[in-house]
């Protein structure tokens, strides 16, 4: 998911609540600290419960009682959320029964694995209950243990160990449960063309990704944030797919080629699915992001509201008609989610339905139906004075120091007198004063620990859990509390204002709290369908809170105008105008003018052909035949690599002729610049796009046994020594290798690459004639082996000979340097027995 807009009307939203995995809670990231008892977690907010309770969001669709719901996502809510992954769909059957033995091999039965942790009261020990699958994800499981646990602690190393190199190697995904629910919802086919619209940091792409590779689908993958699109690419190149394209865009003005827009006939669209997976104040990850209860704020979502809309509507315009958007966040807010639903419906005329996901319930999905009434509240400073609260100014820098200023809207000034000045009175007993519940509550929270002995913590409002981790909060569950008179004046007390309708918004909030943030009418209501969105709360089913709704294209919608209940220009007749400019300035400078410099070109989303000479010399080097050589490209002449580039995507940005999209990345790279004067030709194979190249070559590729293979994969992972003999392969092989000039070559070993797939490793040839050495980095080797292992196909020698490897040029440095050590010593102490002698002399 990516940031969202980057207007100066939107800054304060993107820096305050625009991003989900913003770094403001590092601190409360440290679960156990080196020296002494770990600091214990209290997670309240009052603020937070107080409005979620006026807004009826316990409760909701569950047949519990509001005060037992309220409990129960408070324990979950203040828990450590448990870590749970996928198996890749790519992975073959066997690979997915064996990794899953080894899985339960290591973390054993119920209770034969325990792990010890430092809580504030000592340590404490706990029996691990065995991995769960997770019925309505395929190949999906769930721990039960924090990922913070699983890297830390000693107990768990080996399983650690093993899930980063799975992970590495693109064998597993370790991802949130609620993460893996929206790609479900799309309903995906290996046809299926998909719009990721905010896909970073790329776990969904690539779900997605697993799904269309086995066809001849693909993904077009967009995040605003350029540095976030290249830890999506690095995310996804683990698949290894060339069906996949990133672009570097805002969600909410994604572009869109003329051929796809409305046509009038009732086409519109070039995508099946389109996923908006868009930006949000993130209070449903509260369970990793303590910080939420620090920083939550409604102001927050009401910014973003319009953001996530216009996203969503441009992700409507790029899906096809008939095609699915699934819309979803992981806010629990229903501003950010079933408002927005509501709105799309509106300003699209009902060109969409909302879709009941019958597939996941069916396989044992808990959530709960979409809300039909909600409060619209705010709490910016213009609210809160508008409702006559006091405000204290940011402090004004004067000579002389910071000044501290406040006033009361509808108030007069009590005699110029300041509010640090009052309170300056107040305790030293001046005047008379009353203390309000919210400086009792604010006072509570303040001393909600209570430290006694060293760094050991007792909570004064609130409840250790069973194992001392973390803290519930107790509230008072007196029905008078929790009225809905009690919580809208709790909301009150707390800086939350509630606007009743549209009508009661001051005119210099309208831009702030728009229309479309309130319900919908009766009627409304039952025309929409917002009882079909998926609301899942952390207590349901022990997971994060998310929201996900399946959207049905039936009609196309056109360029939208209607936007917030004011008429603007659409966004067809903008990028028309601007196509207009563009093509004048191409005019201008054909007939010999200068123009003016198009500030919308991209160096670097060119995608350029391959010089004839360049692929004269590939094909003739490693004897390529019948290769998709018309689908070989690169991003310059000089390009350090080349890519292959999935046909119906090169269809796809041909149509694209004004050049619009802003590309990150597209394909998979299959060969790479060598340097100079290493071989014969200017490019080596590259390991990653292997399979559109080496099932093509009838040069360089040489058959080797599954044994040869298996102790070359060992040799790179277990060995210091870079260089290999050809002595190590079997007779006949080795011959075929030395027969080789220098430079790149491909070892095969048929029936090793799963469902008796080949495999292949990418080598080099040195230029003594009988030095090789593979061109693979050791983390892939060890995903290589990984899957050899799954397929029952791992059979290296116990031990791999010495006289097998070239020198280690690390052993004979550290050798050659303790002979230096050695010498220095000798010589030290013949200087000193020379200096001895002389003194006895003397």
């Amino acid at each position: 998911m990516g940031k969202y807009s980057n207007k100066n009307k939107n800054k304060k939203a993107n820096k305050n609540g625009g991003n989900r995995h913003n770094n403001n809670n590092k601190r409360d990231r440290r679960d156990n600290h080196k020296n002494g008892p770990p600091r214990v977690k209290e997670m309240r907010n009052d603020r937070m419960i107080a409005y979620y309770t006026y807004q009826n969001v316990f409760g909701h669709g569950s047949q519990v009682a509001k005060e037992e719901d309220r409990k129960a996502f408070l324990s979950a809510a203040c828990s450590p959320l448990n870590a749970s992954f996928r198996i890749t769909k790519l992975a073959t059957p066997e690979f997915k029964e064996q990794f899953t033995s080894r899985m339960q091999e290591i973390l054993g039965s119920d209770g034969q694995i325990t792990i010890e942790y430092e809580t504030p009261t000592g340590k404490a020990v706990r029996k691990l209950k065995p991995p769960q699958p997770i019925p309505f994800i395929e190949n999906g499981w769930k721990l039960d243990v924090d990922r913070s646990t699983i890297r830390k602690n000693k107990g768990l190393k080996e399983f650690f160990q093993f899930l980063m190199v799975s992970t590495d190697a693109g064998l597993i995904t370790r991802q949130e449960t609620v993460s893996m629910v929206p790609p479900v919802a799309l309903s995906l086919l290996p046809s299926h063309v998909v719009l990721d619209t905010c896909a970073a940091p790329g776990s969904k792409t690539c779900q997605i990704l697993e799904d269309v590779s086995k066809g001849d689908g693909w993904v077009m993958a967009n995040d605003v944030n350029v540095s976030r699109a290249h830890m999506l690419v690095h995310q996804c190149k683990r698949i290894n797919s060339p069906s996949l394209l990133v672009v570097n865009h805002q969600g909410q003005e994604m572009p869109m080629p003329k051929s796809f827009r409305n046509d009038g006939s009732g086409n519109e669209g070039w995508a099946d699915r389109v996923l908006c997976d868009v930006p949000c104040t993130g209070d449903g990850t509260m369970r990793k992001n303590a910080g939420i209860f620090r920083n939550w704020s409604v102001n927050q979502q009401n910014n973003i509201h319009k953001i996530q809309l216009d996203i969503a509507i441009r992700g409507l315009r790029q899906c096809k008609v008939g095609g699915i958007l699934v819309y979803s966040t992981c806010s629990m807010s229903p501003v950010e989610n079933e408002a927005v639903v509501a709105q799309i419906l509106r300003q699209t005329d009902y060109a969409v339905t909302v879709e009941e996901c019958k597939a996941l319930k069916e396989k044992g999905f808990k959530c709960r139906e979409g809300m039909t009434e909600w409060k619209v509240m705010d709490d910016r400073d213009a609210t809160r004075k508008h409702f006559g609260e006091v405000i204290e100014a940011k402090p004004k820098f004067k000579k002389g120091g910071w000044e501290h200023q406040e006033r009361v809207m509808g108030e007069e000034d009590d005699g110029g007198e300041s509010r640090p000045a009052k309170k300056a009175k107040q305790h030293e007993g001046e005047g008379e004063t009353k203390t309000t519940e919210t400086e009792v509550a604010a006072a509570a929270a303040s001393v909600a620990a209570d430290t006694t002995g060293e760094g050991t913590k007792t909570p004064k409002n609130g409840k250790l859990s069973e194992d001392g981790t973390y803290i519930i909060p107790i509230y008072d569950d007196s029905p008078e509390k929790w009225s809905s008179d009690a919580m809208k004046a709790e909301c009150n007390k707390n800086g939350l204002w509630e606007f009743p309708s549209v009508a009661d918004v001051p005119g210099h909030l309208t831009a702030s709290i728009p229309q479309s943030l309130f319900p919908p009418t009766p009627e409304e209501v039952e025309r929409m369908g917002l009882e079909k969105c998926m609301r899942i709360m952390p207590q349901d089913m022990d997971t994060g809170g998310f929201f996900v709704t399946v959207l049905r294209k039936t009609k196309a919608i056109g360029s939208v105008k209607l936007k917030q209940g004011k008429e603007t220009e659409g966004q067809d007749e903008k990028e028309e105008k601007e196509e207009q400019v563009q093509a004048s300035l191409e005019d201008d400078k054909a007939k010999g003018g200068q123009g003016q410099k198009d500030k919308k070109v991209n160096p670097n989303q060119e995608i350029v052909p391959l010089k004839p000479s360049l692929i004269s010399s590939l094909v003739d080097f490693y004897g390529l035949s019948g290769a998709p050589i018309s689908s070989f490209f690169a991003r310059t002449q000089t390009a350090k690599g080349i890519m292959y580039i999935h046909p119906p995507i090169l269809s796809h940005l041909s149509l694209d002729t004004k050049k619009q999209y802003k590309l990150v990345h597209s394909g998979v790279q299959v060969f790479e610049r060598n340097s100079k004067n290493r071989s014969l030709v200017e490019y080596r194979i590259h390991q990653d796009g292997i399979a559109h190249t080496a099932p093509y070559m009838k040069k360089r590729k040489v058959v080797i046994t599954n044994r040869d293979f298996c102790n070359i994969v060992k040799a790179g992972i277990e060995r210091t020594e870079k260089q290999m003999r050809t002595c190590m392969l079997k007779e006949g092989t080795r011959e075929e290798v030395e027969a080789l000039s220098h430079g790149c070559f491909v070892f095969e070993v048929p029936g090793s690459g799963g469902s008796g797939a080949p495999a292949y490793i990418v080598m080099w040839k040195n230029n003594d004639g009988t030095g090789i050495h593979s061109l693979v980095a050791k983390i892939e080797l060890q995903g290589v082996k990984s899957k050899l292992e799954g397929e029952k196909l791992w059979d290296p020698d116990e031990e791999l000979k010495d006289e097998w490897f070239g020198k280690d040029r690390n052993k004979e440095k550290a050798k050659e340097a303790e002979k230096k050590e050695e010498k220095a010593e000798d010589e030290a102490k013949e200087e000193a027995k020379e200096e001895a002698k002389e003194g006895a002399k003397a």
